[in-house]
């Protein structure tokens, strides 16, 4: 214990947690360069030496790392927050350190490498830095010295990189207006020949029938029994059908229905596809054409016996992402970098001042080919120069700008560690949300919720947690997906109206809302108040299952 205290003789050094438990409380101590270190649950932590932030895989070989500034930079701000030390001093003086040693660099000529980035690590301004869980008596007693603690590995949040044009879209159905997509299965439309003639009990009838009616389309098909649809391909394909087609429907393509919406959004939802539908068939009846067509698709082994694909389809190319600016704002939030941060945001909200979808979408990919690192100095000139600045101009100044091209951000995953796992053999920071092993039922105060039990954690560690910050466990035995739930009474909460029965237990959303089964089939409203509805008596039935 005189180790773990941090006596060493007749000196004393100061001790550093660096992580909480994971499955066995258990503390062991390191010697590192005259430091004793206690190391806690090092599983749930992304612990980085300082000489080995810069080190980001290379992306053409995974297993190797590569130095990269800009790596550098978005992991400096992604250093957590520590109770063992200052770690805002730490970021800033990993940060001024750095920007003096770029500058070394430029005014020298040469690019910045990593032995400048080691030089810096080790200077005593970086490595010493406060200790403010240091009580008064215990600086008054050893000595002002042993307030700084010297730092040789730091933390890392969980955070991910994520492609740039990826970030504002959102998993929606929705359609859109491509010319290439609707050439390309104009081509392939079909319809089944009715010069073949139908099979008849008599040869001899039928012989006669073949005679008195010849085949009249001799092109061959690439099904037995369909020929290619000319008639209602060239009219599909003439300028007149397509100026009308983009005059009429395109403009008033229904948005990517919202997952959550009240009431006067689902009226106004409702108000806008009975218009769509309406407009849709006034086009289709006044064309003449089908609600569904015979497509050519090379991989069917038989031809369909029905239509295989619907006149939407054709029309409109079908995508399971919708872009939405609302979606970027909420993932820009999420970027460690602040400056590629303010100008994702700045640009998002220039975005929302649009109402058409389609244009934001096509400034978006501008903006994204075109987004680059600038200095500090440039982006400030730009905006005073601009207060009010549109997508037009953001993408002006970023395609008059030489710095380097942004394709990838890096974004914080979580803001809490213990719902993460680390997965890499370096402890760098390859995190993974993992699955739970069940759910407490706890209450605090009138707030009553289900808190999940990792995958990689014990049920008897969540339980002495929440029961240290201040949870009452409302049931003895957490709760598990599958388990037998009755609810004695019907309820609801607001919109959603859920019957008195017995149900089975599927998961919980954001740890208030639960999400149930049905046991005897029908639809069961999902993501309804976990509170209300455990005020109105729904419990697990003990001994069941």
């Amino acid at each position: 214990m005189a180790q773990l205290n941090g006596a060493l003789g007749t000196r004393r050094l100061p001790v550093l947690p660096l992580t909480a438990a994971r499955c066995k409380s258990r503390v062991e101590a390191r010697l590192y360069r005259r430091v004793y270190v206690v190391y806690r649950d090092r599983s749930e932590r992304a612990l980085v030496k300082l000489t080995e932030l810069a080190l980001a895989p290379d992306p053409r070989d995974p297993s190797k790392k590569t130095f990269d500034l800009k790596w550098l930079r978005a992991r400096i701000h992604a250093i957590a927050e520590h109770h063992g030390y200052d770690s805002k001093a730490l970021k800033n003086a990993l940060q001024l350190n750095l920007d003096a040693a770029l500058d070394t660099c430029v005014s020298a000529g040469r690019s910045f490498t990593r032995t400048d980035w080691e030089h810096i690590c080790w200077k005593p301004a970086v490595l010493m830095c406060f200790n403010p869980s240091v009580s008064s008596r215990f600086q008054s007693t050893v000595g002002p010295p042993d307030c700084l603690v010297k730092v040789h590995k730091v933390e890392i949040l969980p955070a991910a990189r994520y492609p740039l044009a990826e970030l504002p879209y959102t998993r929606a159905i929705t359609y859109v207006w491509n010319p290439e997509h609707f050439a390309q299965l104009v081509t392939r439309i079909l319809r089944k020949d009715d010069s073949q003639p139908k099979r008849r009990r008599r040869v001899l009838h039928q012989s006669l029938h073949e005679q008195a009616l010849p085949h009249v389309n001799a092109e061959p098909s690439p099904w037995p029994g369909f020929v290619w649809d000319r008639e209602l391909q060239t009219k599909m394909q003439s300028p007149a059908f397509k100026q009308q087609l983009e005059s009429e429907l395109v403009p008033y393509l229904l948005p990517p229905k919202p997952p959550r919406m009240t009431q006067a959004e689902q009226a106004e939802w409702k108000k806008q596809e009975d218009d769509w539908q309406r407009r849709f068939e006034d086009f289709r009846v006044r064309h003449r054409l089908p609600k569904s067509l015979f497509i050519f698709t090379a991989g069917a082994d038989l031809p369909p016996k029905r239509p295989n694909m619907s006149l939407m389809r054709v029309l409109f190319e079908r995508k399971e992402k919708a872009f939405s600016t609302h979606v970027l704002l909420k993932q820009t939030e999420s970027v460690v970098d602040p400056q590629l941060r303010n100008c994702l945001k700045c640009f998002a909200a220039s975005l929302g001042a649009l109402h058409d979808p389609r244009l934001q979408e096509k400034l978006w990919k501008q903006f994204c080919a075109c987004f680059c690192v600038v200095t500090k100095d440039s982006l400030e000139k730009f905006l005073q120069s601009h207060p009010s600045v549109t997508p037009e101009q953001w993408i002006a100044f970023f395609e008059s700008q030489a710095g380097p091209r942004v394709t990838f951000v890096t974004q914080l995953v979580g803001t809490s560690l213990e719902e993460y796992f680390d997965l890499s053999k370096d402890a760098c920071g390859a995190f993974a949300r993992g699955e739970n092993k069940g759910y407490w039922v706890c209450k605090k105060g009138d707030r009553i919720e289900a808190r999940p039990i990792r995958y990689f954690e014990t049920p008897d560690q969540v339980k002495q947690r929440l029961l240290k910050h201040g949870w009452e466990l409302l049931d003895p035995k957490p709760w598990r997906t599958g388990d037998l739930l009755r609810l004695p009474v019907a309820a609801g909460t607001g919109t959603r109206y859920l019957p008195a029965g017995y149900y089975l237990l599927g998961s919980f959303s954001n740890d208030t809302g639960i999400n149930l089964k049905p046991c005897f089939g029908g639809e069961v409203p999902q993501n309804i108040s976990f509170k209300a509805l455990w005020y109105q008596g729904l419990r697990r039935c003990l001994g069941v299952l």
